[in-house]
C-alpha cells in the first residue's frame, strides 16, 4: 500500500468495513494513517485493506520503483 491508495478499514474487530484514502502507512510501527470523512484516523494495519490503488502508484510499480 501506497499514499493516495483507496483503502477499507476497521476501528475496531467488531466494527463495519468503512472506505478512505491512505496518508501514510508505516511498516515498522504496523500503522495507517487515513482520510475518511473529512478527518484522519490512525489505524493498525492488520485492519486495513487495500480497496483500489491510485492511478499513479499503478504507473510506479510497473516502472519498479517503489
Amino acid at each position: 500500500m501506497n499514499a493516495g491508495d483507496l483503502v477499507r478499514f476497521r476501528t475496531s474487530s467488531e466494527a463495519t468495513w468503512d472506505i478512505g484514502i491512505l496518508i501514510k502507512y508505516e511498516k515498522l510501527l504496523k500503522a495507517a494513517k487515513i482520510l475518511a470523512h473529512g478527518k484522519v484516523v490512525s489505524v493498525r494495519a492488520s485492519l486495513v485493506q487495500l480497496h483500489r490503488r491510485h492511478p499513479d502508484n499503478i504507473e510506479m510499480l510497473k516502472r519498479g520503483n517503489t
